[in-house]
């Protein structure tokens, strides 16, 4: 999330070329959504108190 962060101020700055920061932007998107599943299978009921 950062890293979108990054490179819209990159882009708005003319740092990046707006093709460039699209592909960087929509890059560190997929990075996020294929990282997920790492979630699945972790399990957090031991810091959960009743």
């Amino acid at each position: 999330m950062t890293i979108n962060a990054i490179t819209i101020i990159c882009t708005v700055l003319g740092l990046l070329n707006p093709v460039t920061g699209a592909i960087v932007y929509n890059a560190g998107s997929c990075f996020v959504v294929l990282n997920a599943p790492l979630l699945y299978g972790r399990y957090f009921y031991d810091s959960i108190k009743y």
